[in-house]
């Protein structure tokens, strides 16, 4: 609840099962832990966490001093071997504020590409990979590929773009404009947003294989 998607998620039909599919962003030495895709074996592991600190089986591989979330969910999977593969930042997390109880307040402030639209998000880098991605994604030509065995990337089709919006990316800007947290993207929405900003094009589109990864 505390994210704002700013383009669609990455299509499942790209990410490979028995893989964990994490945003390539705020690792904080670890794993970004805020959002994850798998299938449901990765899943017993996964969300297997809180089990392993109460019965003492992970505190042998935790540091005494300092251990972040992330840090520990990066060596929770490790050490069940989890294959870990990555797709570009489409999230910010929502501004932090210390009136507001956070131990950690910050706040940061970009205009979105082709609209005069503003966001505002907690974490600088993570924003500006976010909207640099958002320009990418609505560029014309540019679609999901799997660039790898651990990486799914943003890919050119067409070598030049095409100059203004877009049906869909009017959509969404009007619905980011809302601002409302009811239009945020978790990953059971998915299906709702490829039937609604990705609707089925009039011409077969042509074949991607030969498409270079950008992001």
């Amino acid at each position: 609840v505390d994210s704002l998607w700013l383009a669609p998620h990455p299509p499942l039909r790209v990410l490979t099962a028995r893989r964990l599919w994490i945003p390539l962003s705020e690792d904080f030495r670890g794993l970004n832990e805020r959002h994850a895709v798998m299938d449901r074996a990765t899943a017993e592991i996964f969300f297997t966490r809180w089990e392993a600190l109460l019965s003492g089986s992970a505190a042998a591989s935790l540091c005494v001093t300092f251990t972040s979330s992330e840090m520990f969910m990066k060596i929770h999977l490790a050490r069940f071997g989890v294959p870990i593969s990555r797709f570009p930042v489409m999230a910010v997390l929502d501004c932090c504020h210390p009136e507001e109880g956070c131990a950690m307040g910050s706040c940061h402030t970009a205009r979105l590409p082709f609209s005069n639209l503003t966001i505002q998000f907690k974490y600088k880098k993570e924003g500006q990979a976010a909207v640099a991605n958002l320009r990418d994604f609505y560029r014309s030509g540019l679609r999901w590929k799997v660039c790898g065995p651990t990486y799914v990337g943003l890919c050119i089709r067409k070598p030049e773009p095409t100059a203004g919006q877009s049906p869909v990316l009017k959509a969404w800007l009007s619905i980011l404009s809302f601002r409302s947290r009811a239009f945020l993207c978790p990953a059971s929405s998915v299906g709702w947003y490829r039937s609604v900003l990705n609707p089925p094009p009039k011409k077969k589109p042509r074949p991607l294989d030969h498409c270079v990864c950008v992001r």
